[in-house]
Formats: C-alpha cells, structure tokens, sequence
C-alpha cells in the first residue's frame, strides 16, 4: 500500500510489469490478458517489447478491476473505457438493478430450500411434487419481477401486484396452457367459426382480467412482449414454444376488431 501511494504521488514514475502487477495485486499473465483484449494497453513498450506502465495505467487499472467485481464483462468494462466513462452512471444504475434482481433470485432460492426441507416427511422420503410446484412460483416470481419494470406504480397498483398470491399465479397459468392447447388443437379452423370466436372471447377475458380494461396497461403488456429477448430463460422459451398461437390469436382479434 505504501508503494502504492508514493507511485500516485509520482506521475512521472514508471514500472516493468512484474512491478507493476505486484504493485497493482494481480497477475503478469493478468495484465498480459488486458493488453491482448485491448482492455489496458502499457503505456510504453521498450525495444525489447517490454511492457512499462505509469500512474494513468494504474488508475484505469483499478477503474477494470471495480467494475469487474460488481459483475461486468471485460466486453462491457472496454466500452465503458474507451466512451471516457461518460456512461458510468447509467452503467452503475442498470449493474446495481440486475445485482438486487440476483439478490432477490437467491432470497426465494433459499426459501424452496426452507420448503423443500420442509417437506421430506419423518420416514426421510422427499415429496417431490410439492418441490416442484415450489420451482414452478420461483420461476413465476423471477418472470414477474422482469415485468415489472415496464409498468408504472399506478399500473402494478391496479393490476394487484402486491397482494397476487403464488397460488393465484398457478391458477391463470394453468388458465393460459389449457386456452392455448384448446387454440392450437383448432388452428385449422375458420378464424370466423364459433369455436375460434369462444376461443378468441376466453383470450381476451384473461387480458382484460389482467389489464383491469386499463388501455394503457395493455400498451405496455404488449411493450413486455416486444422485450422478449431480456426476460428470464423460463418466460423466453414459453413464448418461443407457443409463438404460433400468439401470431394466429393477434390476427384472429384484429380481424374481429376491423369488423
């Protein structure tokens, strides 16, 4: 440490990388790596290609190695470098939101671990069933905590966010697997027949039930599926899966819309 400070006070000083790695706490090979990735160039090489490195190197060093502990890819970190760090803030705010997403991520693991223990009765045998139900609300939990950020306080308040029960999210799940089974089971037929119009008036009863008939929470419930790409694995493969039937369901509605 005291080497350290008298390397800051000097900015003329100058190090080979082994004196700069001991200096800086990390590896030769480390600091090979960045000038590689183009991460942390030397400042000056010598005839021999010898790395040299001075005080500026040695504060975006520390700059690679913060935001590399709160979870940024090298990827991320070189952006951040080469935009002179005028993003930072912005980089900061959307690091700390995904590390409180981890956080509650690990807080509901631990509870399934809680229940799971819970459930292995006296004999020492394990009720998987329930273990797997407990899986399911995580999941289910993970998916609407990613939604919610496309909604206002206003919007989650009248959708009932606060007070929506794991066992409620269960039941209009299972609502969606048994509406969108019955739609693919009859896909090859009339978008005009009776079946597809009860099927269409059961699809819209379930949005409406969830939107409260709020238009602008339907606006942003269609935002939620145009961000697709950013929600958790488990929601991203559902839609992929059933894409189908939401392409042939949108073009049903907008029909009986235009009539």
């Amino acid at each position: 440490m005291k080497n350290q400070i008298l390397f800051k006070e000097n900015e003329n000083s100058i190090l080979k990388i082994g004196e700069f790695a001991k200096l800086a706490s990390v590896s030769v090979r480390t600091l090979r790596f960045y000038d590689k990735k183009g991460l942390l160039k030397p400042s000056n090489y010598s005839q021999s290609k010898y790395r040299f490195y001075n005080i500026k190197d040695l504060l975006k060093l520390e700059l690679i190695l913060a935001l590399k502990f709160i979870g940024l890819s090298l990827d991320e970190i070189k952006k951040i470098i080469e935009s002179n760090t005028d993003n930072l803030e912005e980089v900061l705010k959307i690091q700390r939101d995904a590390v409180n997403k981890k956080i509650e991520h690990y807080r509901l693991v631990g509870k399934a671990i809680d229940e799971a223990e819970k459930s292995i009765d006296k004999t020492g045998g394990v009720k998987w069933e329930k273990i797997i139900n407990i899986i399911k609300v995580i999941k289910m939990k993970n998916t609407a905590n990613w939604a919610k950020q496309f909604y206002t306080e206003e919007q989650l308040t009248k959708i009932g966010t606060a007070n929506y029960t794991p066992e409620q999210a269960e039941a209009d799940a299972e609502k969606w697997n048994k509406l969108i089974a019955d739609v693919r089971a009859n896909m090859d037929k009339d978008p005009s027949s009776d079946v597809i119009q009860e099927l269409a008036d059961r699809w819209m009863e379930l949005i409406n039930r969830f939107t409260r008939g709020d238009q602008s929470i339907l606006s942003n419930l269609k935002n939620v599926y145009s961000n697709i790409d950013s929600a958790p694995e488990e929601f991203k493969n559902y839609n992929q899966n059933n894409s189908d039937v939401f392409v042939y369901m949108k073009k049903v509605i907008a029909e009986r819309n235009n009539k």
